[in-house]
């Protein structure tokens, strides 16, 4: 199913910004109030008179709009001592009344917003929203800790959800593409290929895995308070050395442990993507000029789209349609794998193990990937 947002409005929004801002009021408690600071508008019985209409007809809430109406008349009927305008005027609001009274009963509407076309059949979904929820808890840390991880994870999901929308939309223009090229070549022409919007879609691609390398290294600083830049950077050296998240990481748990060895191993394909990025924004730079093929006719047939850094030590070309789900599988796991590892280093409980769930028996409606459970051996 698709996650739907509960939003309460106002049930007249048709009033002006003015009105619709202001509290609901008490009309019994507000009327007095407006009396005592009027203390020549009308006797004691004219005012416990229009009192018991109010309670009667509407009770002790009314919709801010209309009250102010109703009060702004009782004020000029107070104001002229008129019984028969009295008489006159509360016959003339006995259908405001009752509407009042109708609306007064009535609970706040709902309004369902469509908020995303993913639902958690999604693996982006599945396993940075709903795995998180569940592994989270076996995390030794506050609630507000907990909360900034979690706001980090969904925070992920979104970019990364946008990823997957730009590769599902250029599977798409290259499906169309091959079937518009189909009819040509089913007509004795010849034709090429060519994925309309290639250029624009794999540079948004490359923006938005880097901004989500950028939250990947604040969900790291709110794991594992490691005090380090929000910056793509800190996972690769252009130099070639360590990191900085390599560096840190030998610091807190030692040359050869597992965090450090996954965080020091991501360097290669987590650089190729942020050199990607900088040859677009600084073309002709360290990182080279981004060069993006179409479909293109050589003697050996037609290539498939490809991208280079050109200009830069490793120039040699690669398949887009290939390169990018292998990048956002890493995305994915890199993000899972550090909460699992926060985990071993700070659990709720040292008996807490972890599974790991083949892809052929994951769930279809929530295709998570990590389970966590007690060990009860270990609790003998």
């Amino acid at each position: 199913m698709e996650p739907m947002r509960r939003v309460s409005v106002c049930p007249n929004p048709g009033e002006n910004a003015v009105a619709a801002s202001r509290p609901f009021l008490d009309p019994i408690a507000d009327l007095e109030s407006s009396w005592r600071s009027r203390p020549g508008c009308g006797n004691s019985g004219h005012r416990r008179f229009l009192a018991a209409v109010m309670r009667k007809k509407c009770g002790r809430v009314v919709p801010n709009p209309i009250w102010w109406c109703i009060l702004e008349t009782i004020r000029k009927v107070a104001i002229s001592k008129n019984w028969q305008m009295a008489i006159t005027c509360q016959a003339r609001c006995i259908g405001t009344l009752k509407q009042v009274k109708y609306w007064s009963k009535m609970k706040p509407p709902f309004v369902f917003q469509k908020v995303s076309n993913h639902g958690s059949a999604n693996p982006i979904v599945a396993r940075l929203a709903i795995q998180t929820f569940d592994l989270i808890q076996w995390l030794r840390a506050a609630d507000d800790e907990k909360k900034m991880i979690i706001d980090n994870y969904l925070e992920l999901q979104r970019r990364l959800l946008s990823c997957f929308d730009i590769h599902e939309r250029l599977i798409a223009a290259r499906r169309k593409a091959l079937a518009d090229a189909e009819k040509v070549w089913g007509q004795g022409q010849n034709t090429v290929p060519h994925v309309i919007g290639l250029q624009e879609e794999v540079e948004s691609f490359l923006f938005a895995a880097k901004t989500y390398l950028r939250e990947v290294a604040r969900l790291l600083n709110n794991l594992f308070q490691a005090n380090l830049a929000d910056d793509s950077a800190i996972f690769w050296d252009p130099k070639g050395g360590d990191s900085r998240v390599a560096v840190w990481a030998q610091r807190r748990f030692g040359a050869n442990h597992g965090t450090t060895k996954m965080l020091a191993s991501e360097a290669d394909w987590i650089s190729e993507i942020i050199r990607k990025r900088n040859a677009v924004e600084h073309p002709e730079g360290k990182s080279g000029t981004l060069k993006i093929t179409n479909f293109e006719a050589r003697a050996e047939g037609v290539l498939p789209p490809l991208w280079a850094r050109e200009g830069s030590d490793d120039a040699l070309p690669s398949d887009i349609y290939k390169d990018i789900p292998i990048m956002m599988d890493n995305l994915l796991t890199m993000a899972e794998d550090l909460l699992v590892d926060a985990i071993h280093a700070n659990p709720l409980f040292p008996q807490i193990i972890f599974a790991r769930i083949p892809e052929e028996k994951r769930n279809p409606e929530a295709p998570v990937r990590i389970n966590a459970t007690v060990d009860l051996g270990q609790l003998q």
